[in-house]
C-alpha cells in the first residue's frame, strides 16, 4: 500500500500497518501483514472492501482468529478486523440481531440473562458469530445453524438476507466456505424461551468440563481435524501421539485433536505436526483426516 492509498483507509476506520499477524491469532503464528483495519461500521466496512477491489488490494476478513492457522510470510494486503466495531446486537423478544464480529462466548451469556435457550453450547467457544456461521461451528451435538434463521451477505456491491437453507449448513460446513468473497455481516437468530437457572447450570457445567479436558490457557486454534465415524483424537491417541512434540509445537497431552504452541512454535513445526499425524492415521486405518482449522496465506497440502 502506497501513502495515498493508507491515507484514503483512514478515513473508514483505525489502520495500524506492519502488523504481526501472530498477535491476531490465538495460536500465535504467523507473518507481518502490511496494515490491519478496524471498520468504524458496516458503511465503513462496505468502503473499505470497495477500495481494495478498487485498488487491486488484496484483503482477507479476520474475526477473533480462533480458527486460523497463518503462515509465516509476510502477507502484503490488508487483514480487516470485525471484533472492536461490528459487534452490535439488538433483540425483539426471542428473536435477536447480531452483527458478525460479536463474540460467540459473550452472545451465549447474553442470550442466558435474557432467559433465552438455544446457545448453551456456545459458551465456551472462542470466536466470532462470523465465524462461527462461516464454519457451523458446534459442540454438544449443537451447532450454530440450529437457531440461524436468515444471514446478511455482502456478495460483491450488493447485500443479501439469506434463509438458513440457503446457507447449506453440513457438519462444519457452509456455502460461505464455497464463496469465500462473500462476506457474512450479520444474522438473525431465532431462540425459544428458557429458564435462567437451567441455562446457567448447562452452561457452567459445560465450562468446566472444557476447563478441564481441554488446553484453553495454552496457545492454540482449537480443534485440529474435524470428526469422522468417531472423534479424530481417538485415532491419534492410538497412534501413539498425544504429547508428541516438532520443534516448539506439540500435541496437547490434555487433548490430542489440539495442537499447542509452547511459546516459541513456527508454522513449519505445526505443519509438521498436522502432517505427521494425517500420515500415521492415514497408514493406521486408512482413514483420511480432514483440517479443521482454516488457512490463511498458504495453502492446505
Amino acid at each position: 500500500m502506497n501513502d495515498q492509498q493508507i491515507l484514503k483507509l483512514k478515513q473508514f476506520g483505525k489502520l495500524n500497518l506492519q502488523v504481526p499477524i501472530s498477535s491476531l491469532t490465538t495460536i500465535r503464528v504467523g507473518g507481518i501483514a502490511d496494515g490491519v483495519i478496524y471498520p468504524k461500521n458496516v458503511l465503513a466496512l462496505l468502503e473499505t472492501i470497495q477500495f481494495c477491489k478498487n485498488e487491486a488490494i488484496d484483503y482477507f476478513i479476520f474475526g477473533n482468529g480462533s480458527n486460523i492457522l497463518a503462515s509465516d510470510d509476510a502477507y502484503h494486503g490488508l487483514i480487516i478486523k470485525l471484533t472492536r466495531t461490528l459487534n452490535n446486537i439488538y433483540q425483539n423478544d426471542h428473536r435477536i440481531v447480531v452483527e458478525a464480529g460479536y463474540s460467540l462466548p459473550s452472545l451465549a451469556y447474553y442470550a442466558m440473562k435474557q432467559n433465552l435457550s438455544g446457545l448453551q453450547w456456545a459458551g465456551g467457544i472462542p470466536g466470532t458469530l462470523g465465524g462461527a456461521i462461516f464454519m457451523n461451528a458446534g459442540a454438544y451435538h449443537s451447532s450454530i445453524s440450529n437457531v440461524v434463521s436468515e444471514v446478511l451477505v455482502l456478495k460483491g456491491s450488493e447485500l443479501e438476507w439469506m434463509s438458513n437453507k440457503a446457507c447449506e449448513f453440513e457438519y462444519r460446513k457452509s456455502i460461505f466456505q464455497e464463496n469465500r468473497d462473500w462476506i457474512i455481516i450479520a444474522a438473525r437468530l431465532h431462540l425459544t424461551q428458557g429458564d435462567f437457572k437451567t441455562i446457567e447450570s448447562i452452561m457452567n457445567e459445560r465450562r468446566d468440563r472444557r476447563l478441564n479436558t481441554q488446553p484453553l490457557s495454552e496457545y492454540t486454534f482449537g480443534s485440529c481435524f474435524r470428526n469422522l465415524d468417531k472423534p479424530s483424537w481417538q485415532y491419534i491417541d492410538e497412534c501413539g501421539l498425544r504429547g508428541h512434540r516438532i520443534g516448539d509445537a506439540s500435541v496437547s497431552s490434555k487433548h490430542s485433536n489440539f495442537i499447542v504452541n509452547n511459546e516459541n512454535a513456527t508454522f513449519e513445526d505445526i505443519i509438521n505436526i498436522i502432517d505427521l499425524i494425517k500420515e500415521k492415521v492415514k497408514t493406521q486405518f486408512g482413514v483420511d483426516l480432514v483440517l479443521e482449522v482454516e488457512s490463511f496465506n498458504w495453502k492446505h497440502h
